[in-house]
């Protein structure tokens, strides 16, 4: 045998071995896969509902903080549309579920 040959049958050997190894390599390029349940359903999950800093009224004025959003009532924030907002709560409804946030602390009296 030639080294010509030689070095072309040891580069063969070599490259071989080097895609049998990659094959069992994900590919980080492609996005994640997606679970088979949800493929099923056909619906996203609802998105975690946001969280409640802060309700102001005053008068017919009715007004909360949302993840640092000021709304008001009707309002949406992300999926979530603002249903009622009271003293120290608000009530949310959002993929076909209804979820009151209370603020951590009693309210504050305004004297």
């Amino acid at each position: 045998m030639t080294v010509g040959r030689i070095l072309a049958a040891m580069l063969a050997a070599l490259l071989s071995g080097a895609a049998a190894a990659a094959e069992g390599l994900a590919d980080p390029t492609l996005p994640p896969a997606v679970p088979a349940a949800r493929q099923a359903r056909g619906k996203a999950p609802a998105a975690p509902p946001p969280r409640l800093e802060g309700v102001l009224l005053g008068g017919a004025r009715r007004l909360a903080i949302l993840d640092g959003r000021t709304v008001g009532e009707g309002e949406r924030v992300g999926s979530w549309r603002v249903a009622r907002i009271g003293r120290g709560e608000v009530e949310l409804v959002g993929g076909g579920r209804k979820v009151r946030l209370r603020l951590p602390l009693p309210p504050v009296e305004r004297r």
